[in-house]
């Protein structure tokens, strides 16, 4: 292997998005891809030879799931075991559940055995669900604990860090609307510090992506004595022009003083947000699997040279990014002069698998394992 593809997944599910792959897909993708002797290696494979160089099988590849979903349980994992395929899944520590009804509920290999049918199968297709206001917002389903030991147990998927809560955080103190109730199609739109309704709309960025601009308490206050708190409450309250009047007038007022409307952290201050989350992420997937996790992929993509010095201080040692794709050299020092550049655990390029044909991801990989037409395909993105 001269480069390792590193596929990056989202859903498996029967839902639309741009980030969704069908079950049906899924599996005719993994049925042609083990046809053609490519295999999924496991996180440990990968991680040697990314970080050391150690050897890999021709025709192998890394597949990735980011976030967590319960679907990847469901329906991903008997079809990767199916097809001899391992995988990793980066899960938001946050969003795993505990303490569930059911310690492990019924996958797709249930249902194949006939222990269960699909109607039994968690409503993993219907993320979008309506408020009393008359909205849709999204509400994802994920993954338990208990499920995401059982899958490692089972050596088919192995489970890494994507952040405790995949948060935004605030870019600065400038905006144009307040946040209110309404339609949200996002998964991971909550933000550090909180939201609070009738907040400005400060602009959101990536956690990891450099320091946060802080609203000050008294702005806080001032929303919050005008704007119920209560959702259902607060989506009302935007209904009335007057109120949205009454709320403008107040920031306003703040406004004109400097500074009224909060700080940016200072770079320390941000350092020290990083290496506190990172931790608590490292020490929270330690204690729930049982064992030490190494990789780490960036919520969004995003991340600047603080918070990277924070994850390998925190005890991370192989990152993976989302866009652009690109080739992965594998770790260690060239054999030879002539043996190219070693690979970078720092910046693991992946690309995203869509919602086609097994022979078009085969063309990805057999792509992504040249590192000279792997280049070239990054560059024109056929």
């Amino acid at each position: 292997m001269k480069s390792l593809p590193v596929l990056m997944h989202h859903y498996i599910a029967n839902v639309p998005g741009g980030t969704v792959v069908s079950p049906v897909t899924f599996e005719e993708q993994c049925r042609v891809l083990a046809e053609h002797g490519w295999f999924g290696v496991s996180l440990a494979a990968a991680e040697a030879w990314l970080l050391r160089g150690e050897p890999l099988p021709p025709k192998s590849f890394l597949l990735t799931f980011d976030d967590g979903y319960l679907d990847n349980y469901v329906n991903a994992w008997p079809i990767l075991h199916k097809y001899g395929h391992k995988a990793v899944i980066f899960a938001v520590a946050d969003r795993l559940e505990n303490n569930t009804e059911s310690a492990t509920r019924p996958t797709l290999a249930d249902v194949w055995n006939g222990s269960c049918g699909l109607g039994d199968l968690p409503p993993v297709d219907h993320p979008m669900q309506t408020k009393p206001g008359g909205y849709a917002t999204r509400q994802d389903l994920f993954l338990n604990w208990d499920e995401a030991r059982k899958m490692e147990q089972s050596s088919s998927i192995s489970i890494a860090a994507h952040s405790m809560s995949h948060q935004g955080i605030f870019a600065g103190p400038e905006f144009s609307d307040f946040y209110r109730p309404g339609e949200q199609k996002r998964t991971f739109y909550h933000t550090w510090p909180a939201l609070s309704w009738g907040l400005p709309k400060f602009k959101i960025v990536p956690e990891f992506s450099g320091p946060a601009f802080l609203p000050s308490q008294e702005l806080i206050q001032t929303v919050q004595n005008i704007v119920p708190q209560e959702e259902n409450a607060a989506h009302a309250f935007f209904q009335e022009p007057g109120n949205v009047e009454e709320l403008s007038a107040a920031v306003a007022a703040l406004q004109k003083r400097q500074g009224s409307l909060g700080v940016m952290e200072t770079p320390e201050q941000a350092r020290q947000r990083f290496a506190v989350g990172l931790a608590q992420n490292k020490a929270v997937l330690r204690s729930e699997l049982g064992h030490d996790v190494q990789s780490f992929c960036w919520p969004w993509g995003k991340w600047c040279q603080a918070a990277l010095d924070a994850a390998r201080e925190a005890g991370f040692s192989v990152f993976y990014r989302m866009e652009p794709p690109g080739i992965n050299r594998p770790g260690g020092a060239p054999k030879s002069p002539t043996s190219g550049p070693c690979g970078n655990p720092l910046d693991v390029k992946r690309f995203k698998v869509k919602n086609k044909n097994g022979n078009w991801l085969l063309n990805r990989l057999r792509l992504y394992s040249s590192p000279l037409l792997g280049q070239l395909y990054s560059r024109i993105r056929i």
